[in-house]
């Protein structure tokens, strides 16, 4: 394979993969609807939450 048709391969996987976070936030505003912050010691809770019921988004607050 000649590297300019591995450079073009590349190039066709990148452009047929799904769309990423870094992407989206790249690419301008967007607003994100959180539905509760559970600190790293609730990560049980918020994970048995989602399992329960998936409203929105929960993040885990690291700090």
């Amino acid at each position: 394979m000649s590297p300019s048709s591995s450079s073009r391969s590349s190039s066709e996987e990148l452009a047929r993969r799904p769309v990423g976070l870094n992407e989206l936030i790249e690419a301008g505003p967007f607003h994100l609807e959180i539905g509760h912050i559970y600190a790293m010691e609730e990560a049980a809770k918020a994970q048995k939450e989602v399992l329960q019921h998936h409203l929105g988004k929960l993040a885990l607050r690291i700090h």
